[in-house]
């Protein structure tokens, strides 16, 4: 009954206008974390794996792990590799981002207990963002590492906090002078230089100058750019669909679902939808701060969300049990429906739970 729908005809759509904003030389990493952002890793990185996208990037080595058994044969990063599941990486040739000096001596000694060579990994820098990464501080340290090592440093890269914020912006410049300081540091350090890239998704159509030899979008390939001007060129590959459960009448004065959230000012129609938040929608999407699509009009969300539930009211909209309910897709966007309900396009699509079917499209 509950349904998110994954348009690979949309995805190919926003694959090919991301490309044409980096140009043939840059390179693209498709970011296919968190179960693709709430969609479907496996079905969305064997379509990206065959319209030819460079790379795929994960959170975790599970989640490269799973890419890996379903046929996904095309470099994988792993973006936060941890120390309990290390030889998962050589098992299914995983490619971890290494982020400190803790990190780099224990998969140096694992290599060597293994008697790996040229191992490929990833070296991620801290500009400013202050998360994960190595400080410009420790680049001589790290020379000296690299001096003994015996590892394929396949790219340098780190993260901008700001991406979005319109130029100029005195942290993105901070941010941006930094790691141009690293590329200058390593492009003449390896006999083969590795690739550089700082750009994300909304660093892609904010600030295409800094496209370096590579870019890393998620968000972007699934419709998302985090600016309605960016959105307008991509199309939105998740929609969530429901069903009418339940329509009951109610009377004024009547109290619709825990706590006595919502009363109801007259006599009306309220529908029961068989999802809650359990499922990813949020609490904060009742007591009308939020609507859903049906039969041509937005109809608010009344009452507080239920863990399995929610209910919707219909009084002036002419439905009946069965009718097909949209909360986002087609006629409003994840970014919209999560602004109403407080976050972002990241976590309403990421939130989308295990119980709501996938089911894959690939028509306009």
């Amino acid at each position: 009954m509950n349904t998110l729908y994954i348009n690979l005809s949309h995805l190919e759509h926003n694959y090919h206008h991301i490309r044409s904003k980096i140009g043939s030389h840059v390179k693209l990493m498709g970011v296919v974390k968190a179960n693709a952002y709430g969609g479907s890793d496996v079905e969305i990185g064997d379509h990206l794996q065959k319209i030819g996208i460079d790379y795929l990037a994960v959170a975790t080595t599970q989640e490269g792990k799973q890419l890996r058994q379903n046929n996904i044969e095309i470099p994988i990063l792993i973006f936060y590799p941890q120390f309990g599941n290390l030889e998962t990486l050589f098992e299914f040739e995983l490619e971890p981002s290494i982020y400190s000096f803790s990190l780099w001596d224990y998969l140096v000694d694992l290599t060597r207990r293994k008697r790996i060579k040229n191992y490929p990994i990833h070296l991620k820098f801290n500009t400013g963002m202050n998360r994960l990464g190595f400080e410009l501080n420790q680049i001589t340290g790290l020379k000296e590492k690299l001096s003994n090592s015996f590892f394929d440093i396949k790219s340098i890269y780190s993260h901008l906090g700001y991406s979005q914020e319109p130029s100029p912006y005195r942290l993105i410049d901070t941010q941006t002078k930094k790691f141009k300081k690293i590329v200058q540091e390593f492009t003449d350090y390896f006999t083969q230089r590795p690739l550089f890239h700082l750009l994300n998704t909304s660093g892609v159509f904010n600030r295409p100058n800094l496209t370096f030899d590579m870019v890393r979008c998620g968000i972007g390939l699934y419709g998302y750019a985090n600016h309605s001007k960016w959105d307008q060129n991509l199309k939105s590959v998740m929609s969530l669909e429901s069903k009418i459960m339940q329509i009951r009448h109610v009377e004024k004065g009547e109290y619709i679902g825990y706590n006595k959230a919502y009363q109801c000012e007259k006599d009306g129609r309220i529908a029961i939808l068989p999802l809650g938040y359990a499922d990813g929608i949020s609490r904060h999407s009742g007591n009308q701060k939020n609507k859903v699509w049906i039969n041509g009009h937005l109809a608010p969300i009344v009452g507080n969300v239920c863990m399995d539930l929610l209910m919707i009211d219909v009084t002036h909209i002419d439905c009946q049990e069965q009718d097909k309910v949209e909360f986002f897709g087609n006629h409003q966007s994840a970014s919209h429906f999560a602004e109403n309900s407080g976050t972002i396009s990241y976590e309403q699509l990421s939130h989308i739970g295990s119980r709501i079917k996938r089911k894959v499209i690939d028509y306009p």
